[in-house]
């Protein structure tokens, strides 16, 4: 049986107590092994006194806020379910039957055919 699935998701860095950098993203999954993800959006959450206030903010001011720290996923998380159907076209493609031309046909004009001759 084949497990699949897809939704949302987020990971978060703290980078002060009151300061947290948020990258959500979109993702579809198939037996938890292939993966791939899309829409990035990150968002600077802050504490408040009533809170945690969040707004978005563009991937630079994000990254700068890390320290340089990537928070985009991994290839195998981002982009292995591509690579996977990839491979399985491939396959397919590769292991289809090819039907080699044999070229023009040659008949005699009294019927019997080449053979006879």
């Amino acid at each position: 049986m084949l497990f699949w699935g897809w939704g949302r998701k987020s990971l978060q860095r703290q980078v002060s107590p009151e300061t947290t950098v948020v990258r959500s993203d979109r993702y579809l999954h198939l037996m938890f092994s292939f993966t791939v993800t899309w829409g990035y959006d990150y968002a600077i959450a802050t504490l408040t006194p009533v809170g945690w206030a969040t707004r978005p903010a563009p991937p630079l001011e994000a990254r700068a806020m890390l320290n340089g720290e990537d928070l985009e996923p991994s290839f195998r998380k981002r982009d292995s379910l591509v690579l996977a159907l990839a491979v399985v076209v491939a396959i397919l493609i590769g292991s289809a039957p090819h039907q080699v031309d044999p070229g023009p046909r040659q008949v005699s004009l009294d019927g019997q055919g080449l053979a006879g001759r």
